[in-house]
Formats: structure tokens, sequence, C-alpha cells
């Protein structure tokens, strides 16, 4: 994709291979620069400054011309970078302070990326218990992200608990579930879901219920008193 020859007295031109990339994306800016007689210019510094959409922190790349006026300058977005458009300028400058300018912008798209971890606080439960289990979210992601995240237990989603996960950073969600599952093995997961679209799933784990025990008959003392003296009796 051709960008914007701004000339000064140098006629700088540039060039990127697409007009949309990813965060983390690495592409190159190319083309060549030439005097105004159309002379190609060799070992001559190409700047190029990276300007994200609603940030005043310009990232910088420099390059330097062949033989022939081209070059060839690697530009890295960053992973985290927010979505939207983004300005890339280059300028060059000859020894005799002779100058020229190239503008090209691309859009930097949404990113939705995500790694969660589940896990139970045991691998048994009894019946009427509390399943506790630790959903850790860690957003790798170019955007914050906000939904629900659902306990899956024999593919029957049975729970949710509102998640928010910044950009960068990772969060820990707990839903709150009582096992009304029968006695026996059970499966279970984690659904992550914003909005109305599902993002991620976890991988199934397993789970054993067992009946809830009897409640335990403790005397209290007048009882055994009686017990006592039946006894010695």
């Amino acid at each position: 994709l051709t960008g914007i020859t701004l000339s000064d007295q140098l006629k700088l031109s540039c060039s990127i291979p697409a007009s949309q990339f990813l965060p983390g994306d690495s592409f190159s800016v190319t083309w060549n620069l030439n005097n105004i007689h159309d002379a190609p210019l060799s070992k001559i510094p190409v700047v190029a400054y990276l300007t994200p959409p609603s940030e005043s922190i310009t990232l910088s790349f420099v390059g330097t011309t062949n033989g022939n006026g081209n070059y060839d300058i690697a530009i890295q977005t960053p992973k985290l970078a927010q979505p939207g458009q983004y300005s890339l300028r280059l300028t060059a400058e000859d020894a005799d302070g002779n100058s020229g300018k190239c503008e090209k912008n691309f859009f930097l798209n949404v990113e939705r990326k995500i790694v969660v971890e589940m896990a139970l606080d045991n691998t048994w439960f009894y019946t009427e218990s509390e399943l506790g289990n630790q959903i850790r979210i860690t957003n790798k992601g170019n955007i914050d992200l906000e939904g629900k995240v659902f306990l899956v237990i024999d593919g029957t989603e049975v729970t949710s608990k509102d998640f928010f996960a910044q950009k960068g950073l990772e969060t820990t969600v707990s839903p709150s579930w009582i096992v009304t599952e029968p006695p026996g093995e059970h499966t279970i997961s984690a659904l992550i879901r914003v909005g109305n679209e599902t993002i991620h799933q976890t991988e199934t784990q397993s789970f054993t219920v067992f009946p809830k025990p009897p409640p335990k008959i403790v005397l209290n003392p007048s009882a055994w008193q009686i017990f006592i003296i039946i006894g010695i009796v």
C-alpha cells in the first residue's frame, strides 16, 4: 500500500504490505529516497515514527538507504496496543539539510486473546456442599474484557458470575455452586462469554460426588450421666 509523498527537497516514497494489522504484528515499510533530480541517495538515515490513535507516545524505527536509494525498516506493533487508526510518518535528511517526508496510515484491529486456568478445591464433594473453584483469566489482548464466567456441569450451564479483565492483567473468579448432582462421577468446565459470544471454554475435568453423611449424634452431659448411672447399677 503506497504512502503519500510529502516532498520538501527530497523525494521520499513509502509503502507497507497491508492496511490492517494485529497487535504484535511485524511488517516492513519500504521504498526509496531520491533527490529532486530523481537520482537515488545512498547511506541516508530514514526514521519512521509510529503514533497510536489516542496516545501521545510515539515509537521510532530507523533504517538506511542502500546504493539504489532503497530502504527497508522493520516495524513492530506493541502487543497490547489499542485498536484504531495508526499514523506512520517517515522523514529523511541529507548532509546538506535537504529533507523529505512520507506518511501512511493503517488500522490495528481488535484482538481478544485470553488464557484461562480452572482449578477445583478438591476432586470430590458431598451432596449439598459448596463446589470450591478458582478460575483465573489472563487478558493478553488489546482491549479490556467484561462478561460472565459460567460453570458447565455434565454439559449444562448451572451458574455464572460477572468478570472484568483489564488488558495485560489477570483476574480470578469463583462462581458459587452448591452440589445438587447425584452421587457418582461428573464433568465440569468453565465457559467465558462476552455479550452473546463465547470466546473460550476450558478443558473438561472430572469430580466425584458422595452422599451427604448423616449428622453426628452428640450426647449432652445429662445423657452421659444417665448412661453412667445405669452402668453402675
